[in-house]
């Protein structure tokens, strides 16, 4: 179920997962929410790579302008 929340984080954040879990009666865990970050950098990652295999320069530069925005994010909050 971890990964199934992954896009979800992407698209909504941290807040929208805490109050999801609550209405679940599950915890928002540390490790869940290293897990969903790290998903959300493989996730930019893989499609960078998506488009250099297929020539797919703007979809490759969006992805990795926003790959580059997730680790400056991961960097500043340390």
């Amino acid at each position: 179920m971890d990964y199934d929340l992954c896009y979800l984080w992407s698209e909504t954040g941290a807040g929208f997962i805490r109050r999801l879990q609550e209405l679940r009666g599950v915890p928002f865990t540390d490790s869940l929410e290293r897990k969903l970050r790290f998903w959300e950098l493989a996730d930019a990652a893989e499609d960078v790579l998506h488009g250099i295999e297929h020539g797919l320069s703007e979809f490759r530069d969006q992805s990795l302008a926003l790959l580059r925005g997730f680790l400056a994010e991961r960097a500043s909050s340390r």
